[in-house]
């Protein structure tokens, strides 16, 4: 089950009504409701071992980002967001085409997002852009970093 949850001002908030009501939510009566429930109950509980759970994940995202940057230093890749705090990393491959790195890399077992659907306006300006996940298990996450030293080299 999934919702989209849109945020805006004031004053935009008759245009996104509109929107989110007729296109972009179109979130089942029973969804809404699950959400609300689970909502509900969980308002007044003792939250303290989710908020433990979250700082450790972001522990496990800083260090994740910390190791594939000084990992792509050296690397014919581009770092597109340095102030970045959010789960993945969006990068760009400068020596290659990008489609052909990332169809290479899936076939040295190593999987990452392409950037061209992103930009569905004009795709070719994320064809060299790719995302990496950073919420990974570290001994994984080492293990991709050296598929893409390696194939990088």
């Amino acid at each position: 089950m999934k919702v989209g949850v849109a945020s805006t001002s004031a004053r935009f908030h008759r245009i996104m009504s509109d929107v989110t009501g007729e296109l972009l939510l179109n979130v089942s009566p029973f969804v809404l409701e699950m959400l609300t429930h689970t909502i509900r109950s969980n308002s007044g509980s003792n939250q303290t071992a989710e908020i433990v759970e979250r700082l450790q994940a972001r522990r496990v995202v800083a260090e994740n980002r910390r190791r594939l940057r000084s990992c792509i230093a050296p690397l014919a890749i581009e770092l597109l967001s340095p102030m970045s705090t959010i789960s993945v990393e969006w990068l760009r491959f400068t020596d290659r085409p990008g489609i052909d790195a990332i169809t290479d890399l899936l076939a040295n077992g190593l999987a990452v997002l392409p950037g061209a659907p992103f930009f569905w306006n004009d795709r070719s300006l994320g064809s060299q852009n790719f995302r990496v996940a950073l919420a990974r298990d570290a001994a994984y996450f080492g293990e991709a970093l050296r598929v893409l030293g390696r194939y990088m080299q």
